[in-house]
């Protein structure tokens, strides 16, 4: 199937636009946890894998997608660190 160049401008257009406003969600998702006190995200004494994982697992039974994003990124970034922490 080929998709016009019309149709790639207009479906990039709305792709970057859910993009900015749900990552402007995320961001603000985090700003209010900030705000209450929360932290430790990042440390795994804090917070184990297991446990924003079982966090991330209980978000998405309950649908709250932005949530989801941003335990998925706390693990992505726990995951990326690990693997580039002994890389020159």
């Amino acid at each position: 199937m080929t998709i016009s160049n019309e149709r790639i401008e207009v479906e990039q257009e709305r792709l970057m636009l859910a993009y900015e406003q749900f990552a402007s969600r995320m961001k603000l998702k985090l700003l209010e946890k900030l705000a209450e006190g929360w932290s430790g995200w990042d440390n795994v004494n804090a917070f184990a894998d297991s446990t924003l994982e079982a966090r991330l697992k209980g978000a998405v039974r309950l649908k709250k997608w932005v949530n989801v994003a941003n335990f998925a990124m706390f693990m992505w970034d726990r995951e990326w660190r690990r693997d580039h922490a002994n890389k020159p």
